[in-house]
């Protein structure tokens, strides 16, 4: 490198030293460009350009608090480094100080108005606050000033994450279709910037099919962008299988659900000697990281663990990057993408006639889709005074993100607790503040007895989540969207978690947990909304139904559910079988089944 050469020929050369860094960031090497920048501005404090620059490799590199720092020093000496304001904001909010977050933008907007760039930015502050009407609000004022472009266009419309009643939640959608048509018509449309957020997101929450709404969205999202991923891929000895997913990156978080449902699928890859694994961590389209991006077209096989959580990830899989593209449950719906070939799911979890919800091919395992490694209970044990609940009071758990509940769901919860006396329901606030504050709103309305019987604990660590599923009672899995990878979560600590399967695969993945288990007959698994209800007023009631329930609960997921070496076979036949099916240029036909000589296990009723 050039600049390396100036530096060596001439160490004190502070501009080849800045300059230097700066390449190196330029380049996603962040870390190695940290020593050149420091160095740069140890020679030269007062150069703001260079202490710029050491604040933006901080933030690059993950140091977000040195980054904020860094910032406010470059903002000391020259309060008007609107750029510095700018990332200074960004820095903010995934230090989750939102609010001075929004400061920091508004100090931009109010120097000019018209930034197109800080609303985004402002507007996706909004959203991780909850406050889904004022994000879309912020970002319709980016798109008045760039009307062309769809990242700006798409998100401006409100679906809110807590709806205060189906009629809101009918209007919603109906404004939603109608928004997605007008913007499909509008030729005129590119996507340069990235996407701020991604308003289908809620549709999944609303208990209706999604699929003609979704396939709307694509139609608008799946002009082709690229075109060397269409080109075959060569047979090498081993076929590339890259996971893509908004938990992977320098610092993952071995706590992150997708690390929790698909992290030992990796291990069932590299012991396959046919199949290359690649991590391959979200892409930001407008950072144009195009060696991330090039990584995925290098594969095969492109699974997406989880499309809908990284609206950057979203918008790439509208396009063909490898031959092959597959989804799953990490996504708890179809896609409505034609560029997506496959979504993998499981006989127990899906309803008669589920292929005609899908636009992928619909693949069944016979086993739920994941290789869950159980979590270490060492020290976890029920514990109502640390939670501050009541020592005499029967505890029903619903320790779900808030924007599950579905407000018909309300009036089966005013039910329980009119039926079930001494109980009380323990939640957990919302991740997004306004989320709580949108619940509580909506049952102080409709079901004030509810919410006068509920507690919402601040947000908590897995160990004390664990804690708190040993420490209630009986679990509730809402209705229409339930339990994922809490459920996994609950059958290690073993309290009855009351179930009604839905009409979608999103609300019956923990009957088909419990089948797979084999306590379809012993657990409860509620067969209509009353029958849902006598289940928990039965678990009241009888504490030693409970105490035995936990106990098979427990046996069962350590015998049937944990470390499924049978799922990890039925995944990797399927990647050998679509890699094949389409080095023939075919795709396996609907109703295609890894073969599986397992026995799901049978226990007496109770």
């Amino acid at each position: 490198m050039c600049l390396q050469a100036a530096v060596a020929q001439d160490p004190g050369n502070v501009d080849a030293m800045a300059n230097l860094g700066l390449v190196l960031v330029e380049s996603g090497k962040a870390e190695h460009a940290l020593p050149w920048l420091e160095q740069a501005l140890q020679e030269r404090s007062e150069d703001g350009r260079i202490g710029f620059n050491l604040a933006y490799a901080l933030q690059r590199a993950g140091h977000l608090n040195a980054a904020a720092a860094a910032y406010q020093q470059v903002l000391e000496r020259e309060p008007g480094c609107w750029e510095a304001w700018q990332n200074l904001a960004v820095v903010l909010r995934k230090q989750g100080d939102l609010q001075a977050a929004i400061d920091a933008c508004q100090r931009v907007l109010d120097h000019d108005p018209h930034r197109s760039d800080v609303l985004r930015e402002k507007a996706i502050v909004f959203y991780e606050l909850g406050d889904e009407a004022r994000a879309g609000a912020t970002v319709q004022s980016a798109a008045e000033q760039k009307p062309t472009e769809l990242a700006y266009r798409y998100p401006a419309i409100t679906i809110e994450a807590i709806p205060l009643n189906r009629q809101e939640i009918t209007a919603s959608r109906v404004r939603f279709l109608q928004h997605v048509l007008g913007l499909a018509s509008d030729s005129s449309l590119s996507l340069d910037a990235g996407l701020p957020f991604n308003p289908s997101f809620w549709l999944s929450y609303h208990n209706a099919d999604d699929r003609p709404l979704l396939e709307a969205v694509h139609t608008v999202f799946a002009t082709p962008r690229r075109s060397s991923a269409n080109s075959p891929k060569p047979r090498d000895r081993r076929s590339r299988v890259g996971l893509i997913s908004s938990s992977f990156g320098e610092k993952p978080d071995p706590c992150h659900v997708i690390q929790l449902l698909y992290g030992p699928l990796l291990t069932a890859l590299e012991q396959a000697p046919d199949l290359e694994p690649v991590l391959l961590a979200a892409p930001s389209l407008s950072t144009f990281q195009e060696e991330s991006i090039q990584a995925a077209e290098s594969c095969t096989l492109l699974f997406y663990l989880d499309v809908d959580l990284n609206p950057d990830i979203w918008c790439l899989a509208h396009d063909r990057l490898a031959p092959i593209q597959v989804t799953s449950w990490g996504n708890p719906n179809t896609t409505g993408m034609a560029s997506i070939d496959y979504y993998l799911s499981a006989e127990a979890m899906e309803p008669p006639g589920a292929d005609a919800l899908y636009t992928e091919t619909l693949i069944r395992f016979s086993r739920l889709p994941c290789i869950y490694t159980p979590p270490t209970l060492d020290g976890i044990q029920s514990d109502r005074a640390g939670f501050q609940l009541s020592a005499t009071e029967l505890l029903i758990g619903i320790p779900q993100s808030l924007f599950k509940l579905h407000p018909d769901y309300d009036l089966v919860l005013e039910r329980i607790v009119q039926l079930v006396p001494n109980s009380r329901l323990v939640l957990l606030e919302g991740s997004r503040p306004h989320h709580t504050t949108r619940l509580k709103q909506r049952w102080a309305q409709s079901v004030p007895q509810v919410l006068d019987r509920a507690n919402f604990l601040p947000r908590l660590s897995r160990e004390r989540y664990l804690t708190l599923l040993d420490t209630v009672d009986i679990l509730l899995d809402p209705f229409f969207f339930g339990s994922g990878n809490s459920f996994y979560e609950a059958m290690a600590i073993g309290t009855p978690l009351v179930t009604l399967p839905g009409r979608y695969m999103r609300g019956r993945i923990v009957a088909g947990g419990y089948k797979q288990m084999g306590l379809e007959h012993q657990a409860p698994i509620a067969t209509s909304a009353e029958n849902y209800i006598q289940w928990v007023q039965r678990l009241a009631a009888d504490p030693e139904l409970r105490s035995m329930l936990k106990a098979l609960i427990r046996t069962a997921a350590a015998q049937h559910l944990f470390n499924d070496q049978t799922v990890a076979a039925e995944f990797i036949a399927f990647f050998r079988a679509a890699i094949a099916a389409s080095h023939a240029g075919q795709r396996l036909p609907p109703g295609w089944q890894p073969a599986s000589n397992t026995p799901i296990p049978t226990a007496d009723p109770l």
